[in-house]
């Protein structure tokens, strides 16, 4: 059995992306919590954002950093490779 590929399709990143930069805090939110920390990791990294580790007892921690990202970007109406720019 193979395992399922956690990229994000071009279109959900894109949609993502859109979120954030409309500053649709909600949205994003509704996005990322309802896929698991694997793919939300990938998610957050195309869509330009630094991940931590995920595994073991970091989930919490996880969970934190992508919600302050997600605030963060929606309150500048940007995806994470914008913020790099400033």
């Amino acid at each position: 059995m193979m395992k399922a590929d956690p990229r994000p399709t071009p279109e959900a990143l894109e949609s993502f992306r859109g979120q954030l930069r409309a500053g649709d805090t909600a949205g994003a939110f509704a996005t990322i919590k309802t896929i698991k920390p694997e793919r939300a990791s990938m998610l957050m990294l195309q869509a330009g954002f630094s991940v931590i580790d995920y595994r073991g007892s970091n989930v919490r921690d996880f969970w934190a950093k992508v919600q302050a990202d997600i605030v963060k970007a929606c309150r500048e109406r940007k995806d994470g490779y914008e913020m790099r720019e400033d």
